[in-house]
């Protein structure tokens, strides 16, 4: 007499279920990963990459954002975000929940990826810019890498974190910055870093909303 059970979907005969299922029809119904069960977007800046998460411009990569949004269900061997095209799929290979047969599977991501430019990005390649630091003196390579430097390190975080452009002139280099606060952090660290003469000067450029717009220059003398 036969002590085997019966999968309830296909009715063969195993010693061992899973959840009334044979590893067959198991492996068959159970993913190895949780996906977005709706559609959803992704913004992304067609010139920086940065991704818009929960309205904020990051620094991320796609693939990072999607891996957030899917689970693991079972015991992975490995995963991966695949870009194809405009598309994106999971693969997976690895163990479902309670199961001892290897499954692999690669399923399409509900996600569509709107490509737009930033407002930085924006800004930035329409010339715009809040102050103008105006390297003079006794300056070398290191002096002009540390801001460019300087910038990059907190581009990431800063609304307006970038050099518009950069001009060579008569006795020096002009930057042209996107954002005032940053060109004076930047003009304080090198008064310290350099001993720096630093100098500030403002001009009125605009008026906005009855509140006058000033650009500022920042001279920064080794």
């Amino acid at each position: 007499m036969s002590t085997g059970k019966f999968c309830f979907i296909c009715g063969k005969s195993t010693a061992r279920l899973i959840e009334g299922y044979c590893e067959g029809c198991y492996g068959k119904k159970e993913s190895l990963v949780e996906m977005p069960e709706k559609k959803f977007e992704l913004i992304v800046c067609s010139k920086c990459k940065k991704v818009n998460v929960k309205s904020v411009w990051q620094n991320v990569s796609v693939e990072d954002v999607l891996n957030k949004k899917i689970k693991a269900k079972g015991r992975l061997l490995k995963f991966e975000i695949q870009p194809e095209g405009k598309k994106f799929f999971v693969y997976a290979k690895g163990y479902p929940k309670g199961s001892r047969k290897l499954k692999e599977e690669r399923l399409l991501l509900p996600a569509h990826v709107n490509r737009i430019v930033c407002p930085n990005c924006s800004r930035r390649f329409c010339g715009y810019y809040e102050a103008i630091i105006q390297i003079r003196g006794n300056y070398d390579e290191s002096v002009l890498k540390f801001i460019e430097d300087s910038v990059d390190d907190v581009t990431d975080n800063f609304e307006k974190g970038f050099i518009t452009k950069v001009e060579k002139v008569v006795g020096g280099f002009d930057y042209y910055m996107g954002s005032k606060n940053l060109a004076c952090k930047i003009a304080e660290q090198m008064k310290k870093k350099f001993n720096a003469e630093i100098k500030k000067s403002y001009k009125l450029v605009t008026e906005k909303d009855g509140q006058e717009i000033y650009r500022t220059n920042i001279s920064v003398r080794i």
